[in-house]
């Protein structure tokens, strides 16, 4: 289906160092019927085979977007990171040794998506472990780490910021994720605003996701609200459920039509988990255009050895205007991301609309043969750019201003980049 790749595809994986813990005890929420059965029920679903829709693609280029090439960051862990109390007093005490290496592995992937995200992380503050919280009656686990762009905030340690996992995530999410809180929005999370007039989990719950724009502000949500901020000390916090709270994703949500040799329960989690986080960043729907499909790589013996991508999980939402995107690769976290507008059609019309400081980038050798012609678009972009290594997320650009925050999205090329309030 695509030329070979593994010399083009080495910046993916130079410098990786993945993150050797061992997953036993993990109980991934399984699909209540086999894929194959699934794939069945769902029939051909609503990819476009014959390319026609993609052909006639209609979209209006974005505006003042531009492209800052970037190397991956080396995906190390910190030491300690993960790592949990063997405080007897401590609610991880009663944690089988499955469910503490589940726990260790969340934090490490949690720790590589800050990375990925571009989070200047130096490790764990203090020396802390992962520990239960708060201390009475605690209801998330959550672990100090520190910051090289240290800023005061409400909880009097510039360089702090919290990983957090809610004890209840598996309850809502199909994976076991751990969410930074950090900036802006740490800064207000520490402020007795809350319900009932508390901070911290108590007044806000644990987050449910990253950082995301709200109406040109940074936001985040929690388990019981949304704190929205400036960016620079202003905010204030809109209390109510999650969007996804309670809901089931559509049956074809993270199912693959044929199903992929290595297709499993997890991958599909994956996908349950992003389309959950996506309806939370105020995203009105999430509706599947049919099973996603996967695109292969050839087969390398030495690209396996390091750890190269073996294919990407690609499903398309809401008439082909949204994406999830999974790189098929142990190098990186298992996690589906989230693709829509303006970075979208950055990715679909690349000779198009030719973004600033892509100069000299060559695309790489990955070219779609198929008949899909939305795929085939699609291909055209990461072979440019890269494949997507986060969600659209608020940036601050190094030299600018402390105001001047912007949307943009890790690819694993460089970030795509969306000046905010100078869209066309």
């Amino acid at each position: 289906m695509m030329n070979r790749y593994y010399a083009t595809m080495a910046f993916l994986v130079l410098g990786i160092f993945f993150f050797q813990v061992s997953c036993a005890g993990t109980t991934p929420r399984a699909p209540v019927r086999t894929p194959e059965e699934q794939v069945q029920d769902l029939g051909s679903g609503g990819w476009d085979k014959d390319g026609a829709a993609g052909d006639n693609l209609e979209h209006a280029p974005p505006e003042n977007l531009y492209f800052m090439p970037a190397s991956m960051p080396v995906l190390k862990a910190a030491p300690g990171v993960g790592s949990i109390t063997r405080e007897s007093r401590d609610r991880a005490s009663s944690l089988s040794p499955g469910e503490k290496a589940a726990l260790t592995k969340s934090f490490q992937d949690a720790y590589a998506d800050a990375l990925l995200r571009g989070q200047p992380l130096t490790g764990v503050l203090g020396g802390d472990l992962v520990h239960s919280w708060p201390e009475t009656n605690p209801s998330g686990w959550v672990q100090n780490w520190q910051t090289a762009d240290p800023q005061p905030n409400s909880w009097g340690i510039p360089s702090i910021i919290l990983a957090i996992q809610s004890m209840e995530i598996l309850r809502e999410m199909a994976q076991d994720r751990v969410f930074t809180v950090h900036g802006a929005v740490l800064d207000f999370y520490g402020q007795s605003s809350g319900m009932n007039g508390a901070n911290g989990d108590r007044g806000y719950g644990s987050p449910r996701g990253e950082e995301f724009f709200y109406n040109s502000n940074i936001a985040q949500r929690f388990e019981l609200g949304l704190i929205v901020t400036s960016g620079s000390g202003k905010g204030f916090f809109l209390p109510g459920p999650p969007q996804s709270d309670g809901l089931e994703a559509p049956q074809e949500t993270g199912v693959f039509a044929p199903v992929p040799k290595g297709y499993s329960g997890k991958i599909r989690d994956a996908f349950l988990t992003a389309w959950k986080m996506a309806l939370d960043r105020n995203i009105e729907a999430m509706i599947p255009d049919g099973p996603g499909v996967y695109l292969p790589f050839p087969d390398d013996p030495a690209a396996q050895e390091r750890g190269a991508l073996e294919g990407l999980y690609v499903q398309t939402f809401n008439k082909q205007t949204s994406l999830l995107v999974l790189p098929d690769t142990p190098a990186l976290p298992l996690h589906a991301r989230f693709i829509t507008s303006p970075f979208l059609d950055v990715l679909l019309f690349p000779g198009e609309y030719p973004l600033p400081g892509r100069e000299g980038l060559e695309p790489l050798d990955i070219a779609y043969t198929g008949d899909n012609a939305f795929i085939r678009r699609l291909m055209d972009g990461f072979a440019l750019y890269g494949f997507p290594l986060s969600d659209p997320l608020p940036f601050k650009a190094r030299d600018a201003v402390p105001s001047s925050w912007q949307e943009a999205q890790r690819f694993s090329r460089g970030w795509i980049i969306a000046e905010i309030g100078k869209r066309g």
